[in-house]
């Protein structure tokens, strides 16, 4: 191993003198002086970040290097400083002393700096606001995606929803005090569940169209109202905002603002303060609206809570309505109910520039053909009320089960049935009187024959089976003939009260409206005063009074009712019979003060002849002066 040889420049050289040799040492006075000073040492110094080399000096000894740092930065943290091992060096007053490495350590920036969209319910804090948002969390299944929501889109539409609150007059307190939660679940009802639990969001973003039936959310006012959809998430898919009841009234307007441009916006991108601006700006609308239907109804929409007045639509035999175009004859533009609620939002699309007039014209396409199991026509009139022949067909219905019979109700003499017989080639059976019936070649295994007692008042009537019944319905003809001729089998309208202990519905008010339904069921069917409903067809009005209290219980206490068949009438229920409830309706409305004090609802839950005449014609609404 070669050695090294360190050559110091202006070191005094040593003489050897004679004394060495056995001669004389010089004195000093003969020695060569030196006029150099030794050279400092330096020392190097380094720094890493996370593991890699950041900066490397060289220091002279007895130096600091406080000015001579580069200072790292890292997304998202906070450089605390340079370390030594686990100690914070203080760079201004270390003085090098030897070759030594600094370490960065960081911090992840505090939650306050990051708006927070993982919040949870505080029951000790007072909120001004409360958000949700959900987007489907099922461990079985990471893929799934439903919104495309993540948080750092969520956090996004939360900076522009911090942004509106600021101009529109909210303080730094009232900011403070919004709580924004995450609901993700793996299932809708999951994430409803929750949400009911806590009890105080405002608003729910990324949640489905089921957000008031599935997931069991009671809305604002109702199901049609108070939710919108927009593009949200990264996946850039349309999701539904939901305004949930009871919500805050500064929920309402916001609400109101997310269905504007600017607030729709605001889920995707981040907006602007002019954007913000101008969308709180008020909107000059003068737009005339006409819809033709029976009538043509006109419109003058100046404000944006203002709603079209609909006319009366007569849908044509075979067809089914399908929305309305914006030109006679033209292609569905809008896609609505029959009767649905219509404002400027929902129209302002369909406007062209410039325009001030829209005309909306019904569009109709042809029924989907059903494949009936049995068709049979009934002639009715003065021996025979329509009433009368519906209830036959309740009656039957209630021994069915997946099977649909169609019955067609034709209303004149001999000559006018016959023709609309001659008409159909589907018909199966008949049913009318003796005249136009005696006329038909008949089955054999249904001959002519008079119908059973209480099944109509006059029991003259006839039911056969044609010669020309289908191959394919032949048995559930034969069914229904031997249902015909025998007496008619027992039949009730059941009606269903949700009293809450008489705080919905008082004892006198079920009381009244007992009586009430037995006098509308008695003048539909035409009964004498001597007449019993029992007595003349065999016909009974029966009745339950709910014991539970709880929404959810006293829907499935409803469900479970006559073997899970449910009730025909609900009365007292509140618009959450629907969604908390979980009772399956036709439809319901607002029972009138004069029949209910209390705010509530009466619900057809079954489609029958009966519970239809009760429900449209008792429990009638009336107009305020």
């Amino acid at each position: 191993m070669k050695k090294k040889i360190l050559v110091v420049a202006g070191a005094t050289l040593l003489t050897l003198g004679l004394a060495s040799c056995g001669g004389e040492t010089p004195s000093s006075s003969d020695t060569t002086p030196s006029s150099s000073t030794p050279i400092a040492k330096r020392y190097r110094v380094a720094f890493e970040v996370d593991g890699e080399r950041w900066q490397t000096l060289s220091v002279k000894e007895g130096e600091t290097i406080t000015d001579k740092v580069n200072k790292p930065s890292k997304e998202g943290y906070d450089f605390l400083g340079w370390y030594l091992g686990d100690d914070l060096i203080e760079l201004e007053t270390y003085v090098v002393t030897k070759n030594v490495t600094f370490t960065a350590k960081f911090q992840k920036k505090l939650a306050e700096d990051i708006l927070n969209v993982d919040d949870v319910k505080d029951a000790s804090k007072s909120y001004h606001l409360v958000l949700g948002w959900w987007e489907v969390n099922d461990e079985a299944d990471p893929t799934k995606v439903t919104s495309g929501l993540t948080k750092d889109s969520v956090r996004l539409f939360y900076g522009n929803l911090i942004n509106y609150l600021k101009k529109t007059g909210s303080t730094d307190e009232n900011i403070a005090a919004i709580s924004f939660r995450n609901y993700s679940t793996a299932t809708v009802a999951e994430m409803g569940e929750k949400i009911n639990a806590d009890g105080d969001v405002d608003i729910m973003i990324g949640v489905g169209a089921n957000i008031f039936t599935t997931a069991g959310v009671e809305p604002y006012v109702d199901t049609a109202t108070s939710k919108f959809s927009t593009k949200m998430g990264e996946a850039n898919k349309d999701r539904y905002v939901a305004l949930i009841k009871d919500a805050r009234d500064l929920a309402v307007d916001v609400y109101a603002w997310l269905q504007t441009d600017a607030g729709k916006a605001s889920f995707v991108r981040e907006l602007t303060d002019k954007e913000i601006e101008d969308s709180l700006a008020p909107v000059t609308i003068n737009l005339t609206v006409n819809v033709h239907g029976d009538t043509l109804a006109t419109t003058l929409l100046d404000d944006k809570t203002k709603t079209v007045t609909m006319p009366a639509i007569t849908v044509p035999d075979g067809k089914i309505f399908k929305g309305f175009a914006t030109s006679e004859g033209g292609e569905v533009a809008l896609n609505v109910a029959i009767d649905a609620t219509l404002k400027y939002d929902d129209l302002k699309g369909l406007v062209t520039d410039g325009a001030t007039t829209l005309d909306l014209y019904p569009v109709f396409e042809d029924a989907p053909i059903v494949t009936d199991d049995l068709v049979v026509y009934v002639q009715t009139g003065s021996y025979l009320p329509e009433a009368e022949a519906k209830l036959l067909e309740d009656r039957f219905n209630t021994t069915l089960t997946d099977e649909k019979v169609s019955f067609s109700f034709i209303e004149g003499d001999a000559a006018t049935f016959t023709a609309a017989v001659q008409a159909d080639s589907t018909i199966d059976v008949v049913i009318g009187g003796n005249n136009p019936l005696k006329n038909y070649p008949m089955h054999t295994e249904g001959a002519l024959a008079n119908a059973g007692g209480k099944h109509f008042a006059n029991t003259s009537r006839k039911v056969g089976i044609l010669n020309s019944v289908s191959k394919d319905h032949l048995a559930l003809a034969k069914t229904f003939y031997a249902f015909v001729t025998n007496d008619a089998v027992a039949y009730s309208l059941h009606s269903t009260f949700w009293t809450k202990a008489y705080d919905w519905v008082t004892e006198a008010e079920v009381a009244s409206i007992k009586t009430g339904i037995e006098t509308s069921v008695r003048n539909y069917l035409g009964l004498e005063e001597m007449d019993t409903l029992d007595g003349k067809y065999n016909v009974t009005l029966d009745y339950y009074e709910a014991a539970n209290t709880k929404v959810e219980d006293l829907g499935a206490e409803t469900n479970a009712l006559r073997d899970g068949k449910g009730t025909d009438l609900l009365i007292g229920c509140g618009a959450n019979v629907t969604s908390k409830g979980k009772v399956e309706v036709v439809e319901k409305k607002d029972i009138d003060v004069s029949i209910v004090k209390a705010s509530r609802m009466v619900a057809l839950v079954h489609e029958t002849s009966l519970a239809r005449e009760v429900y449209d014609h008792y429990f009638t609404v009336s107009v305020a002066e």
